[in-house]
């Protein structure tokens, strides 16, 4: 399962770097056929990187 969480995590940032906006991300995802529950959780992992990038450059 934690094999299962870290691919998810690089296919969510892999997806961000190509330009997707998380909504787009999660659309793609569930048609991929992704649980809710890992989706919720690569969103708010990807969310707080992003997050965190902002307030560095402030």
């Amino acid at each position: 399962m934690l094999e299962e969480s870290k691919e998810i995590y690089n296919r969510v940032f892999q997806l961000h770097k190509e330009g997707y906006s998380s909504d787009k991300i999660q659309t793609i995802l569930r048609k991929e056929g992704l649980q809710d529950t890992f989706l919720t959780e690569a969103l708010c992992k990807l969310k707080l990187v992003i997050y965190k990038k902002r307030k560095g450059r402030e």
